[in-house]
């Protein structure tokens, strides 16, 4: 073929390609986008559980399989493509919070899939299928035995599947309630401000405590309360580190802080069962690791 047609026609054809395929890649996906887009909103919401549970099921048989390095991060590319396309299939305007929620768990279940690569971060257990598509899926973080180094919250437990339910209970109707006030009172600007924090807080616990009672009922599993009273922090270490949002801040963690500390990506198993290492270590590391992470 390179005789047929010449290695300056062969050339040209690779550079072309190199040019135009992502464009050619691109707004095919946000054609197809575009068409399921047309089918019923139902029909599309299964779509996306089906597809999750897939790429679920493909990090626990394929991905986990494969000893952590750098070339398994191969495993997960088209994975982390698709979570990148997956959440035009929600209109930007009618649909916006369903578009913009899962984009946010998109997100996090790319750097859980990148995490289990490198041998970090929640999925990197001997979990069951289940647990590992859910584990993906959803906001949450399992609780983990450190072997006695202290990271986080990560030893924590958010309690029985009634205490999680009942806090998801209690958030939801919080934030039902705030909604209704916002929407049917003409309240002072000050007041509205405060009113729309406190829903957000409400919305995002909603996201979070439904899932974790899901898990610790149905799976068995002990996970991390993913926001414990941020309003009692007592300074802003507090309520980063230790109150809010402490998915988010755990799988960073896994894949951000503890890979510059320990100034090696791939994790070794070993490290597990060394206790007092993060007092070891340089402060100039810990530095650079905080704000590596903050950055992220």
């Amino acid at each position: 073929m390179a005789a047929l047609l010449g290695h300056d026609s062969l050339q040209q054809f690779a550079t072309v390609m190199q040019q135009q395929l992502p464009s050619v890649l691109s707004d095919g996906g946000v054609q197809l986008a575009n068409l399921l887009q047309e089918q019923p909103y139902g029909t599309r919401v299964r779509l996306t559980a089906v597809a999750a549970v897939l790429c679920g099921a493909w990090l626990r048989l394929v991905v986990s399989k494969a000893a952590p390095s750098l070339w398994s991060l191969l495993l997960v590319v088209p994975l982390v493509a698709f979570n990148h396309w997956l959440p035009l299939l929600f209109h930007y305007r009618e649909e916006l919070c369903t578009r913009c929620t899962l984009m946010l768990l998109m997100i996090l279940g790319n750097f859980k899939a990148i995490g289990l690569c490198l041998g970090r971060g929640p999925l990197a257990g001997g979990w069951s299928v289940g647990q590992t598509c859910l584990l993906y899926m959803l906001p949450i973080y399992p609780s983990q035995d450190t072997g006695g180094v202290k990271k986080g919250r990560l030893t924590d437990d958010q309690g029985t599947a009634g205490q999680a339910l009942l806090s998801f209970v209690v958030n939801t109707s919080f934030c039902v309630t705030l909604a209704y006030l916002l929407a049917t009172f003409d309240l002072p600007v000050m007041i509205k401000y405060y009113f729309y924090a406190l829903a957000l807080y409400g919305f995002v616990t909603f996201l979070m405590d439904g899932p974790a009672a899901l898990l610790i009922s149905c799976m068995g599993l002990k996970v991390v309360p993913p926001f414990d009273k941020p309003w009692l922090a007592e300074t802003l270490a507090d309520f980063w580190s230790r109150r809010w949002n402490n998915t988010t801040s755990l799988t960073l963690r896994a894949l951000v802080y503890d890979p510059i500390v320990e100034r090696r990506l791939i994790k070794q198993q070993q490290q597990q069962q060394q206790p007092g290492t993060a007092a070891r270590t340089p402060l100039l590391l810990r530095l650079a690791g905080m704000t590596a992470t903050f950055a992220v």
